[in-house]
């Protein structure tokens, strides 16, 4: 009996044990629960108070390098580009190219029918060798043959004056013994002097012979020959313009004309360009005109090919301002082996003016105007200040600052517009996301 007392006893004190042990677990529980809302509580807050603050990005201030280029845009040309004209007319009998075909300077493109101009350049060599044996002639003089001919001309109208003389003579004493009627002596008187005539006719033959042709007709077929020669050369160059040819080196960009058809005078036949070089033609502002120069190297990038850059150099700066835009125009060569820069392609060109080193550089996005004086937004301690600063060169992104900043300030990038000293402000880094 007593041992069921004691066991009863000890049962009752363990159970108490138990309840009393629960109950301070219970109270621990509750009192971490409680500090841990108490410390969300405080961080809630915070976070409440930052979500309450203007958010503004910055960037820090350094001293860097920085390259000062100029930009500007534009588009491709051609090198050069022909119209290529027929400078006769007459059907195409020959064609040799068709588009976007390269074809290099002074290859034969098409022939027109030639028999016309052939025949015309027949008949003129034919004048001219004419002429030019006329001139030999001429030029060597009196033959042998024709000396000894105008020699025995003239021995015998001597011989013929000698007969006429002596029977002059006789008529005349019988005409004065009244033998013979005048009829008679007035013939034999007529025949003595045209054979007298007949003899010094015969005597200046032989001089002119002996003496040769005069220069005038030698002047004469000199001038003929000219003439001949220049009918040749005329009748050939119709015939050389039967064949058209390639006066570049280039792609053809249009083809006008088919096999067999009439090629007329002045119309174009086919369309030439010249790409490799090829050219850039960009404009550039009037204040910008110090900084470019011929022979300056341009970077070159093409819409077409992103993320691949060409290089060129200046070839020309206009003399003139255009008066549409106010701008220079500047063309820029480049070497195009690949043909892969098309004439039309939109294009920009970035040229290196100049290379500082260890200079206060901040983004150009954060350099403001008031005034007519630059001024930038600074974070220090969260709250926004306001400075006035001198700048120097600049490219598109960054800015020189000469005066009114330090390595390390914070300046303010992108923010609120119309931002006002003395806000608090919470500051991320420019180019987060």
């Amino acid at each position: 009996m007593n041992n069921k007392k004691i066991i009863a006893l000890l049962a009752g004190l363990i159970i108490f044990s138990l309840v009393i042990s629960g109950c301070g677990s219970n109270n621990q529980e509750t009192i971490a629960n409680s500090d841990s809302k108490k410390a969300e509580s405080v961080e809630q807050k915070a976070s409440k108070e930052d979500n309450n603050k203007l958010v503004v990005q910055t960037a820090e201030v350094t001293k860097d390098g920085l390259k000062i280029d100029l930009n500007f845009t534009g588009e491709l040309i051609a090198y050069r580009e022909v119209n290529l004209v027929s400078e006769t007319s007459g059907v195409v009998r020959e064609l040799n190219f068709e588009e976007s075909d390269k074809v290099r300077k002074g290859e034969s493109l098409l022939k027109l029918d030639q028999a016309i101009q052939k025949a015309n350049v027949e008949k003129a060599e034919g004048n001219l060798e004419v002429a030019k044996a006329r001139l030999e002639e001429l030029e060597a003089g009196a033959r042998l043959e024709e000396i000894k001919q105008a020699e025995a001309s003239l021995e015998q109208a001597e011989a013929e004056l000698n007969n006429a003389r002596k029977n002059f003579k006789r008529f005349k004493n019988l005409y004065e013994k009244r033998v013979v009627s005048k009829s008679k002596y007035d013939s034999a008187k007529s025949k003595y002097e045209v054979t007298k005539a007949r003899l010094e006719s015969a005597r200046q033959k032989l001089q002119l012979v002996k003496k040769g042709p005069r220069q005038e007709k030698i002047a004469v077929a000199r001038g003929q020959v000219k003439q001949a020669q220049a009918a040749l050369n005329s009748a050939k160059t119709q015939l050389n313009k039967t064949t058209i040819e390639s006066p570049i080196k280039g792609v053809i960009a249009q083809k006008k004309i088919e096999l067999g058809e009439m090629a007329t005078t002045g119309n174009p036949v086919a369309k030439i360009v010249q790409m490799n070089p090829i050219e850039f033609e960009g404009s550039i502002s009037t204040t910008d005109l110090t900084k470019v120069d011929i022979g300056q190297q341009v970077t070159v990038e093409v819409d077409s090919y992103p993320g691949k850059t060409f290089t060129g150099e200046i070839s020309r700066v206009a003399p003139t301002i255009n008066s549409s835009n106010r701008g220079l125009k500047v063309t820029v060569q480049i070497a195009n082996d690949d043909l892969l820069l098309k004439p039309g392609m939109f294009t920009t060109g970035n040229i290196l003016v100049d290379e500082l080193e260890n200079v206060l550089v901040v983004p150009k996005a954060a350099i403001r105007e008031e005034d007519g004086d630059k001024r930038i937004l600074i974070v220090k301690n969260g709250i926004i200040e306001i400075r006035k600063i001198e700048i120097g060169p600049s490219n598109n992104d960054h800015v020189v600052i000469d005066q009114g900043l330090k390595p390390g300030d914070k300046v303010v990038v992108r923010g609120p517009a119309n931002l006002q000293p003395g806000t608090e402000v919470k500051a991320t880094e420019w180019g987060d996301a």
